[in-house]
């Protein structure tokens, strides 16, 4: 996926982003015992380089330390501990960054919350 689509950072790589920051903000909160997190961390920063934009690639290399821009962590964390109404006024300041950066990060976080609520056994 990395490098696929359109942008200056491509769909496929703000997706990324916002699923490897939700899944790392999860495993955090949950005692950082998933260790398939790290391994999914370590498999994007291995195949990223060369692969997409310079600035897509850093943004990616942050992620996959746990590090994000504010919307987005907020955004993360808002959905871990927010209420309704917090979550759709986070969602909102998500949207709105780029053309579909933020509705493609949006999408990947989304994506990332609901994988690992899965692999937790959780519905």
């Amino acid at each position: 996926l990395v490098g696929l689509g359109p942008g200056l950072t491509p769909s496929a790589d703000d997706a990324l982003v916002g699923l490897l920051l939700m899944v790392r903000l999860f495993d955090s909160s949950s005692g950082g015992s998933a260790g398939w997190v790290g391994d999914l961390a370590q498999a994007v920063a291995r195949v990223s380089s060369g692969r997409t934009t310079l600035l897509s690639g850093e943004f990616l290399a942050q992620a996959c330390l746990g590090n994000g821009n504010e919307r987005v962590t907020s955004f993360c964390e808002i959905v871990l501990t927010g209420t309704p109404g917090s979550v759709g006024a986070a969602t909102q300041r998500l949207v709105e960054i780029g053309g579909t950066s933020g509705t493609d990060t949006t999408f990947g976080a989304l994506l990332g919350a609901e994988m690992f609520i899965a692999a937790r056994g959780g519905p």
